[in-house]
Protein backbone atom coordinates (compact mmCIF):
# COMPACT_ATOMS: atom_id res chain seq x y z
CA UNK A 1 0.00 0.00 0.00
CA UNK A 2 1.81 3.56 -0.89
CA UNK A 3 1.35 6.18 0.83
CA UNK A 4 -0.30 9.43 -0.36
CA UNK A 5 1.52 12.65 -0.95
CA UNK A 6 1.14 14.34 1.74
CA UNK A 7 1.65 11.30 4.26
CA UNK A 8 5.20 11.49 2.22
CA UNK A 9 5.74 14.76 2.27
CA UNK A 10 4.99 15.07 6.15
CA UNK A 11 7.31 11.83 6.54
CA UNK A 12 10.07 13.11 4.89
CA UNK A 13 10.13 16.63 7.04
CA UNK A 14 9.48 14.67 10.27
CA UNK A 15 12.88 12.43 9.13
CA UNK A 16 14.89 15.78 8.12
CA UNK A 17 13.57 17.86 11.58
CA UNK A 18 14.58 14.28 13.53
CA UNK A 19 18.19 14.21 11.78
CA UNK A 20 18.57 17.64 12.59
CA UNK A 21 17.86 16.43 16.48
CA UNK A 22 20.03 13.80 16.43
CA UNK A 23 22.79 15.35 14.31
CA UNK A 24 23.05 18.21 17.31
CA UNK A 25 22.89 16.17 20.20
CA UNK A 26 26.00 14.18 18.94
CA UNK A 27 27.72 17.12 18.08
CA UNK A 28 27.02 18.58 22.19
CA UNK A 29 28.29 15.24 23.59
CA UNK A 30 30.99 14.11 20.84
CA UNK A 31 34.07 14.94 23.26
CA UNK A 32 35.45 11.61 23.25
CA UNK A 33 35.83 11.70 19.26
CA UNK A 34 38.89 14.14 19.80
CA UNK A 35 41.51 11.95 19.87
CA UNK A 36 44.48 14.79 19.55
CA UNK A 37 42.95 17.34 20.97
CA UNK A 38 41.67 18.18 24.75
CA UNK A 39 38.27 19.49 25.55
CA UNK A 40 36.98 21.75 28.17
CA UNK A 41 33.90 23.45 29.66
CA UNK A 42 33.61 26.75 31.27
CA UNK A 43 31.76 25.90 34.47
CA UNK A 44 32.75 29.20 36.52
CA UNK A 45 33.56 32.98 35.36
CA UNK A 46 34.51 35.40 37.22
CA UNK A 47 35.10 38.67 35.52
CA UNK A 48 37.49 41.52 37.05
CA UNK A 49 36.89 45.23 36.75
CA UNK A 50 37.85 47.02 32.90
CA UNK A 51 41.11 48.94 32.60
CA UNK A 52 40.92 51.59 30.04
CA UNK A 53 44.21 51.32 27.15
CA UNK A 54 45.72 53.44 25.01
CA UNK A 55 47.67 52.50 22.47
CA UNK A 56 50.25 54.17 20.52
CA UNK A 57 48.11 55.42 17.89
CA UNK A 58 45.73 57.16 20.81
CA UNK A 59 42.84 54.76 19.93
CA UNK A 60 41.22 53.59 23.70
CA UNK A 61 39.72 50.63 24.53
CA UNK A 62 39.13 48.77 27.69
CA UNK A 63 40.80 45.58 28.75
CA UNK A 64 39.10 43.09 31.07
CA UNK A 65 40.57 39.83 32.62
CA UNK A 66 38.29 36.94 33.68
CA UNK A 67 39.03 34.01 35.83
CA UNK A 68 37.76 31.04 34.40
CA UNK A 69 37.15 27.56 35.91
CA UNK A 70 37.19 24.67 33.68
CA UNK A 71 36.28 20.95 33.62
CA UNK A 72 38.04 18.61 31.40
CA UNK A 73 35.98 16.22 29.17
CA UNK A 74 38.27 14.02 27.78
CA UNK A 75 41.63 12.73 28.06
CA UNK A 76 44.01 10.95 30.90
CA UNK A 77 42.93 14.19 33.43
CA UNK A 78 39.05 14.45 32.44
CA UNK A 79 36.45 15.42 35.01
CA UNK A 80 39.14 17.84 36.64
CA UNK A 81 38.76 21.39 37.25
CA UNK A 82 41.76 24.14 36.28
CA UNK A 83 41.92 27.77 36.47
CA UNK A 84 42.61 29.61 33.82
CA UNK A 85 42.97 33.93 33.27
CA UNK A 86 41.90 35.18 30.06
CA UNK A 87 42.03 39.06 29.24
CA UNK A 88 40.16 40.08 25.85
CA UNK A 89 39.62 43.73 24.99
CA UNK A 90 36.42 45.47 23.93
CA UNK A 91 36.57 44.75 20.58
CA UNK A 92 37.36 41.14 20.98
CA UNK A 93 39.83 41.35 17.75
CA UNK A 94 42.22 38.67 19.04
CA UNK A 95 41.01 37.64 22.39
CA UNK A 96 37.10 36.92 23.12
CA UNK A 97 34.89 36.75 26.06
CA UNK A 98 33.85 33.38 27.36
CA UNK A 99 30.73 32.43 29.03
CA UNK A 100 29.58 29.72 31.20
CA UNK A 101 29.12 26.76 28.92
CA UNK A 102 31.39 27.57 26.44
CA UNK A 103 33.88 24.94 25.38
CA UNK A 104 37.30 25.00 24.70
CA UNK A 105 39.99 23.75 22.86
CA UNK A 106 43.12 23.77 25.38
CA UNK A 107 46.72 22.46 25.78
CA UNK A 108 48.78 21.27 29.17
CA UNK A 109 52.02 21.63 30.27
CA UNK A 110 53.94 20.54 33.53
CA UNK A 111 56.16 23.70 34.94
CA UNK A 112 56.31 22.53 37.51
CA UNK A 113 52.38 21.99 38.08
CA UNK A 114 49.42 21.16 35.29
CA UNK A 115 48.21 24.04 33.56
CA UNK A 116 45.95 25.10 31.39
CA UNK A 117 45.96 27.52 28.01
CA UNK A 118 43.17 28.45 25.55
CA UNK A 119 43.51 27.29 22.22
CA UNK A 120 40.50 28.52 20.86
CA UNK A 121 36.64 28.17 21.56
CA UNK A 122 35.01 24.97 19.81
CA UNK A 123 32.70 26.15 17.36
CA UNK A 124 31.31 23.32 15.44
CA UNK A 125 28.59 23.18 17.32
CA UNK A 126 27.37 26.43 16.13
CA UNK A 127 28.68 25.72 12.36
CA UNK A 128 26.92 22.26 12.75
CA UNK A 129 23.62 24.30 13.60
CA UNK A 130 23.42 26.17 10.82
CA UNK A 131 24.88 24.24 8.24
CA UNK A 132 21.52 21.58 9.36
CA UNK A 133 19.24 24.80 9.62
CA UNK A 134 20.47 26.03 6.10
CA UNK A 135 20.07 22.05 4.90
CA UNK A 136 16.65 22.48 6.55
CA UNK A 137 15.76 25.46 5.34
CA UNK A 138 16.00 24.75 1.56
CA UNK A 139 14.38 21.56 1.34
CA UNK A 140 11.13 23.12 3.03
CA UNK A 141 11.33 25.35 0.48
CA UNK A 142 12.52 24.22 -2.89
CA UNK A 143 10.95 20.36 -1.79
CA UNK A 144 12.21 18.07 -4.39
CA UNK A 145 14.57 20.48 -6.33
CA UNK A 146 16.07 21.35 -2.63
CA UNK A 147 17.09 18.35 -2.26
CA UNK A 148 18.97 18.13 -5.80
CA UNK A 149 20.28 21.64 -4.98
CA UNK A 150 22.03 19.77 -1.70
CA UNK A 151 23.15 16.87 -3.84
CA UNK A 152 24.93 19.69 -6.26
CA UNK A 153 26.32 21.42 -3.51
CA UNK A 154 28.03 18.43 -2.19
CA UNK A 155 29.37 17.37 -5.54
CA UNK A 156 30.97 20.86 -6.19
CA UNK A 157 32.69 20.70 -3.19
CA UNK A 158 34.23 17.32 -3.41
CA UNK A 159 35.57 18.18 -6.99
CA UNK A 160 37.04 21.27 -5.75
CA UNK A 161 38.38 19.65 -2.50
CA UNK A 162 40.09 17.34 -5.01
CA UNK A 163 41.54 20.02 -7.65
CA UNK A 164 42.89 21.99 -4.08
CA UNK A 165 44.46 18.01 -3.17
CA UNK A 166 45.97 17.58 -6.60
CA UNK A 167 47.50 21.26 -7.01
CA UNK A 168 49.02 20.85 -2.97
CA UNK A 169 50.38 17.78 -4.17
CA UNK A 170 52.03 19.40 -7.40
CA UNK A 171 53.75 22.43 -8.35
CA UNK A 172 52.34 25.79 -8.19
CA UNK A 173 51.76 26.81 -11.31
CA UNK A 174 48.42 23.82 -11.65
CA UNK A 175 45.92 25.56 -9.99
CA UNK A 176 44.46 27.74 -12.40
CA UNK A 177 44.69 25.30 -14.93
CA UNK A 178 42.64 22.51 -13.33
CA UNK A 179 39.88 25.06 -12.82
CA UNK A 180 39.71 25.99 -16.09
CA UNK A 181 39.28 21.92 -16.93
CA UNK A 182 36.84 21.02 -14.31
CA UNK A 183 34.86 23.75 -14.66
CA UNK A 184 32.69 22.28 -16.95
CA UNK A 185 32.09 19.43 -14.93
CA UNK A 186 30.83 21.85 -12.51
CA UNK A 187 28.30 23.96 -14.66
CA UNK A 188 26.82 20.48 -16.42
CA UNK A 189 26.71 18.93 -13.11
CA UNK A 190 25.06 21.33 -11.36
CA UNK A 191 22.66 22.01 -14.17
CA UNK A 192 22.01 18.64 -15.11
CA UNK A 193 20.46 18.02 -11.19
CA UNK A 194 18.84 20.92 -11.20
CA UNK A 195 17.23 20.90 -14.68
CA UNK A 196 17.92 16.93 -15.82
CA UNK A 197 18.65 16.62 -19.55
CA UNK A 198 16.63 19.25 -20.98
CA UNK A 199 17.03 22.24 -23.76
CA UNK A 200 17.10 24.26 -20.36
CA UNK A 201 20.47 22.88 -19.22
CA UNK A 202 21.96 22.64 -22.84
CA UNK A 203 20.86 26.60 -23.44
CA UNK A 204 22.17 27.95 -19.67
CA UNK A 205 25.41 25.63 -19.49
CA UNK A 206 26.40 26.63 -23.06
CA UNK A 207 25.85 30.24 -22.22
CA UNK A 208 27.85 29.80 -18.96
CA UNK A 209 30.99 28.40 -20.30
CA UNK A 210 31.14 30.93 -23.06
CA UNK A 211 30.54 34.22 -20.97
CA UNK A 212 32.99 32.46 -17.86
CA UNK A 213 35.46 31.92 -20.21
CA UNK A 214 35.38 35.20 -22.35
CA UNK A 215 35.32 37.03 -18.81
CA UNK A 216 38.11 35.70 -17.73
CA UNK A 217 40.23 35.96 -21.06
CA UNK A 218 39.09 39.90 -20.37
CA UNK A 219 40.12 39.94 -17.12
CA UNK A 220 43.78 38.13 -17.13
CA UNK A 221 44.87 39.94 -21.00
CA UNK A 222 44.04 43.33 -19.08
CA UNK A 223 45.89 42.65 -15.71
CA UNK A 224 48.81 41.04 -18.26
CA UNK A 225 49.10 43.82 -20.04
CA UNK A 226 48.98 46.28 -16.97
CA UNK A 227 51.80 44.18 -15.53
CA UNK A 228 49.11 43.79 -12.27
CA UNK A 229 49.97 47.23 -11.67
CA UNK A 230 47.19 48.64 -9.21
CA UNK A 231 47.04 45.17 -7.50
CA UNK A 232 48.40 45.08 -3.99
CA UNK A 233 49.08 41.53 -2.58
CA UNK A 234 50.14 42.04 0.90
CA UNK A 235 47.02 40.61 2.38
CA UNK A 236 48.25 37.57 0.99
CA UNK A 237 51.83 37.75 1.83
CA UNK A 238 51.97 34.52 4.37
CA UNK A 239 50.67 32.51 1.30
CA UNK A 240 53.28 30.42 0.25
CA UNK A 241 52.22 29.90 -3.53
CA UNK A 242 52.47 32.80 -5.79
CA UNK A 243 50.05 35.06 -5.01
CA UNK A 244 49.17 36.13 -8.67
CA UNK A 245 48.01 32.25 -9.61
CA UNK A 246 45.96 32.18 -6.64
CA UNK A 247 44.10 35.88 -7.45
CA UNK A 248 43.29 34.98 -10.78
CA UNK A 249 41.95 31.32 -10.04
CA UNK A 250 39.78 33.46 -7.20
CA UNK A 251 38.70 35.87 -10.32
CA UNK A 252 37.77 32.92 -12.66
CA UNK A 253 35.51 31.21 -10.34
CA UNK A 254 33.95 34.80 -9.40
CA UNK A 255 32.93 34.68 -12.76
CA UNK A 256 31.73 31.51 -12.87
CA UNK A 257 29.01 31.94 -9.74
CA UNK A 258 27.86 35.42 -11.37
CA UNK A 259 27.61 34.31 -15.09
CA UNK A 260 25.80 31.01 -13.63
CA UNK A 261 23.30 32.59 -11.80
CA UNK A 262 22.30 35.30 -14.56
CA UNK A 263 22.25 32.81 -17.46
CA UNK A 264 20.07 30.40 -15.58
CA UNK A 265 17.77 33.36 -14.64
CA UNK A 266 17.38 34.40 -17.99
CA UNK A 267 17.29 31.00 -19.84
CA UNK A 268 14.41 29.73 -17.04
CA UNK A 269 12.23 33.01 -17.81
CA UNK A 270 12.57 32.40 -22.10
CA UNK A 271 11.90 29.22 -21.99
CA UNK A 272 8.29 29.66 -19.30
CA UNK A 273 7.78 32.09 -21.94
CA UNK A 274 8.14 30.05 -24.61
CA UNK A 275 6.38 27.45 -23.54
CA UNK A 276 2.86 29.13 -22.36
CA UNK A 277 3.17 31.36 -26.32
CA UNK A 278 3.50 29.15 -29.20
CA UNK A 279 2.88 32.36 -31.52
CA UNK A 280 6.23 33.82 -30.24
CA UNK A 281 8.97 34.36 -32.43
CA UNK A 282 12.90 34.98 -32.15
CA UNK A 283 12.36 38.49 -32.08
CA UNK A 284 10.14 38.25 -29.80
CA UNK A 285 12.12 36.50 -27.68
CA UNK A 286 14.88 38.02 -27.70
CA UNK A 287 13.06 41.25 -26.56
CA UNK A 288 11.50 39.66 -23.67
CA UNK A 289 15.11 38.42 -22.70
CA UNK A 290 16.39 41.89 -23.06
CA UNK A 291 13.98 43.44 -20.81
CA UNK A 292 14.14 40.55 -17.97
CA UNK A 293 18.15 41.41 -18.40
CA UNK A 294 17.72 45.27 -18.02
CA UNK A 295 15.50 44.12 -14.41
CA UNK A 296 18.16 41.86 -12.76
CA UNK A 297 21.75 43.49 -14.34
CA UNK A 298 21.73 46.11 -11.80
CA UNK A 299 20.56 44.17 -8.45
CA UNK A 300 23.27 41.09 -9.82
CA UNK A 301 25.88 43.72 -10.08
CA UNK A 302 25.01 45.24 -6.37
CA UNK A 303 25.33 41.80 -5.20
CA UNK A 304 28.20 40.80 -6.50
CA UNK A 305 30.45 44.34 -5.41
CA UNK A 306 28.71 44.08 -2.37
CA UNK A 307 29.60 40.69 -1.48
CA UNK A 308 33.16 40.88 -2.31
CA UNK A 309 33.69 43.97 -0.04
CA UNK A 310 31.41 43.34 2.99
CA UNK A 311 34.77 40.92 4.00
CA UNK A 312 37.09 44.19 3.49
CA UNK A 313 34.76 45.66 6.02
CA UNK A 314 37.01 44.39 9.26
CA UNK A 315 40.06 45.27 7.80
CA UNK A 316 39.49 48.89 6.67
CA UNK A 317 38.26 49.55 9.83
CA UNK A 318 41.43 48.69 11.40
CA UNK A 319 43.78 50.43 9.30
CA UNK A 320 41.61 53.26 9.63
CA UNK A 321 41.76 53.16 13.68
CA UNK A 322 45.62 52.51 13.28
CA UNK A 323 46.04 56.13 11.48
CA UNK A 324 46.59 54.82 8.07
CA UNK A 325 45.46 57.41 5.24
CA UNK A 326 41.84 56.82 3.46
CA UNK A 327 43.78 56.12 0.12
CA UNK A 328 46.55 54.04 1.28
CA UNK A 329 43.32 51.73 3.26
CA UNK A 330 41.74 51.09 -0.06
CA UNK A 331 44.42 51.02 -2.27
CA UNK A 332 45.73 47.97 0.00
CA UNK A 333 42.54 46.10 1.32
CA UNK A 334 40.59 46.78 -1.53
CA UNK A 335 42.19 46.57 -4.86
CA UNK A 336 41.75 42.51 -4.80
CA UNK A 337 38.34 42.86 -4.07
CA UNK A 338 37.38 45.33 -6.66
CA UNK A 339 39.15 43.67 -8.99
CA UNK A 340 37.21 40.80 -8.51
CA UNK A 341 33.68 42.72 -8.11
CA UNK A 342 34.34 44.49 -11.63
CA UNK A 343 35.44 41.50 -13.87
CA UNK A 344 32.22 39.67 -12.18
CA UNK A 345 30.07 42.65 -12.94
CA UNK A 346 31.70 42.35 -16.66
CA UNK A 347 30.55 38.83 -16.99
CA UNK A 348 27.39 39.19 -15.92
CA UNK A 349 26.75 42.16 -18.53
CA UNK A 350 28.26 39.72 -21.32
CA UNK A 351 26.17 37.04 -20.76
CA UNK A 352 22.95 38.45 -20.68
CA UNK A 353 23.37 38.99 -24.72
CA UNK A 354 25.10 35.28 -24.92
CA UNK A 355 22.33 33.76 -23.06
CA UNK A 356 19.52 35.36 -25.09
CA UNK A 357 20.65 35.09 -28.39
CA UNK A 358 21.14 31.15 -27.40
CA UNK A 359 17.68 31.05 -25.35
CA UNK A 360 16.38 32.78 -28.26
CA UNK A 361 17.56 30.94 -31.37
CA UNK A 362 17.06 27.31 -29.90
CA UNK A 363 13.53 28.34 -27.90
CA UNK A 364 12.23 29.93 -31.40
CA UNK A 365 13.13 26.66 -33.69
CA UNK A 366 11.50 24.31 -30.97
CA UNK A 367 8.75 26.23 -30.86
CA UNK A 368 8.00 26.32 -34.27
CA UNK A 369 8.68 22.70 -34.16
CA UNK A 370 6.08 21.80 -31.59
CA UNK A 371 8.31 20.35 -29.14
CA UNK A 372 7.78 22.95 -26.81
Amino acid sequence: MFLSKNKRITLFFSSVILCFLGGLVFVSLSSQLYQQDTLAQVIHVKNEPPKAVTDEKGNKESHITQQLTVKLLNGSLKNQTFDITNTFSASQIKNQQYRKGNKLFVTGTQNPLPSLTIVEAKRDTSLFVLTLLFVLLLFIVAGRQGIFTFISLCLNSVLIGTALLVYRSQNDQLLLPLFLIISPVLIFSTLFLLNGYSKKTKIAGIATLFGTYLTFCIGFIVITLLQHKGLHYEEMELITRPAHTIFLTSLFIGCLGGVMDIAVTITSSLTEIAANNSALNQQDLKQAGYSIGSEITGPMINIMIFSYLSGAIPLIIIFLKNQMSFNYTFSIVLSLELARALVGSIGIVLTVPITIFLASRILSSKVKEGKI
